[in-house]
């Protein structure tokens, strides 16, 4: 009797350390999903690193970096305001959408990064702050264009069908687009051309049809009196999801600047064509 007895208090001792093990591996795991950076700037340029990257190579970096990527994990996301942000930016984070700088947690919530703890509570006071924002805003004009700080500018469109394709409607649209990021109050701004492919059924809905585009421009953007450059791009790649093709890497912006405004002009070509129907090729000029 004394040695069944005794097998009774060695069981729960084997069950609780089992449970600790699960917990520390649950732990452990959790902590590989994010992807850490050992300070800001190494952020910044590991964004600007992937901007210059197709998905699938965004993709294979994310992989890399992280056991639970969001770019492999974002079907039933209910944060829409992530996928308004480039897909550079996207693979940043892990499924829960969670990045670490340095010892702090971060993790986006439509359109801010919040300062969390170990157990997932906002930390009150002194947080990091960051904010991620890009917001739409009407076309302007083709070559000079003012763009409010963190949002869209000049936007260009044209429909094409192809021969022989059944019912369905498709549009290129070629637009500006400035990211806004925040981290510990400095901001940094960065410049995009977005390159879509759209189809409309009862309305306009991203299309995956493969295509090769062409992009030659010139010219420079700034904001306000500071930062920015010159942009040259001389350059052809194939898709076949919406693209965000990098104009100027983000750069940091001093504080306080009386005018926050892009101040952007460019000229040249846009060629954008689906592949194998050489009818809806479109010529774009900037």
């Amino acid at each position: 009797m004394k040695t069944k007895k005794m097998l009774i208090p060695l069981f729960l001792v084997l069950l609780f350390c089992g449970c600790e093990q699960n917990e520390s591996f649950r732990e452990t795991k959790e902590t590989f999903s994010r992807i850490s950076f050992k300070n800001t700037q190494e952020f910044f340029d590991t964004f600007n690193k992937l901007s210059l990257k197709s998905y699938d190579e965004q993709i294979k970096w994310s992989r890399m970096h992280s056991s639970a990527p969001f770019l492999l994990h974002c079907d039933g996301c209910e944060d829409n305001e992530i996928f308004n942000m480039p897909t550079s930016f996207q693979a940043l984070f892990d499924k829960h959408l969670e990045i670490q700088i340095n010892d702090s947690i971060l993790k986006y919530v439509n359109g801010e990064m919040i300062l969390i703890s170990d157990d997932e509570k906002i930390v009150c006071g002194n947080a990091i702050a960051i904010s991620a924002s890009s917001l739409e805003q009407s076309p302007t004009s083709r070559t000079t264009t003012n763009v409010t700080f963190g949002k869209l500018g000049a936007n260009h469109q044209q429909e094409c069908t192809p021969y022989n394709y059944g019912k369905y409607k498709f549009k290129y649209v070629h637009e500006l687009k400035s990211v806004n990021i925040r981290i510990n109050n400095q901001d940094a701004e960065a410049l995009f051309i977005t390159l879509k492919l759209e189809y409309k059924g009862r309305s306009w809905h991203e299309a995956g049809e493969s295509r090769t585009i062409n992009l030659n421009l010139s010219g420079y953007a700034k904001v306000g009196n500071y930062g920015g450059g010159n942009i040259n791009v001389n350059s052809t790649i194939n898709v076949a999801k919406n693209h965000d093709f990098l104009l100027l890497p983000a750069f940091i912006i001093p504080n306080g600047l009386p005018v926050r405004v892009w101040t952007v002009n460019i000229t040249g070509t846009i060629t954008h064509t689906m592949n194998g129907f050489p009818e809806t090729k479109w010529v774009d000029t900037w």
